[in-house]
């Protein structure tokens, strides 16, 4: 027997009563069958939902690990009921399973679980959805150097972000070529988002106009990066 606490960030249905389910922990994946929990009486189905913290006791069987029992801890019962809050969930839900791995899940877990509580709360979705998406692309090694010009470390005259070389590019190494000129206020939000610690997510708040030009393009980045699309992004 094993016992995990996580998030489950992928549930599918698997034959006609049955889940397959991959909850993301502090220290990997886990993924395992949930019999019987497409029944609407099951008394696991609401702890395999997607985004929700549970407790799962799990056995070994020949065919890998196999649900006894699951302990809801937290759900998102009130954001379920805002349109907003679901799209941007199914954008953080694509993002974790996509992209967080068992290396980097020590990184990711308490983050996401602080920001599925703050959309739970109520709080901005795309904002929070955005650091979400800054610190994932950071955790994968892809973040962007927001400190100063990615090419000679300059503090001033910041003008540009640079997708080729990772950063803020200054005036004196501007390349018209190829680097995408910004202004203060992109460059203060760019900055905000791969900086920010989870004791500050609800320190500031950008207009979600804001908010999703820059998810589109550090997915459209991150994504030619690590040669994986992003669908759920259309529903933003």
């Amino acid at each position: 027997m094993k016992e995990i606490e996580g998030i489950v960030i992928q549930s599918n249905r698997y034959r006609e009563k049955d889940k397959m389910v991959s909850v993301l922990t502090a220290d990997g994946v886990y993924s395992f069958l949930a019999r019987g929990t497409m029944k609407l009486d099951s008394k696991n189905r609401p702890s395999v939902e997607i985004l929700t913290q549970g407790r799962y006791l799990l056995s070994y069987t020949k065919d890998g690990l196999s649900l006894r029992q699951g302990e809801t801890i937290f759900s998102l019962n009130k954001a379920r009921q805002n349109f907003a809050a679901i799209r941007t969930l199914s954008f953080i839900e694509e993002l974790t399973y996509k992209f967080v791995t068992k290396d980097i899940a020590h990184k990711i877990y308490d983050l996401l679980l602080k920001i599925l509580q703050c959309i739970e709360d109520g709080n901005d979705c795309y904002t929070l959805s955005l650091i979400y998406l800054a610190k994932v692309i950071e955790a994968n090694g892809y973040g962007l150097f927001v400190d100063g010009c990615v090419r000679c470390g300059s503090k001033e005259n910041l003008v540009a972000l640079s997708y080729i070389d990772g950063g803020f590019v200054c005036r004196n190494d501007y390349r018209e070529s190829e680097d995408l000129p910004i202004g203060e206020r992109k460059l203060k939000i760019i900055r905000y988002i791969f900086k920010v610690g989870q004791v500050d997510l609800l320190r500031v708040s950008f207009a979600k106009e804001e908010c999703l030009e820059l998810i589109r393009d550090l997915c459209s980045f991150f994504s030619e990066a690590t040669s994986t699309r992003i669908n759920s992004i259309k529903l933003l």
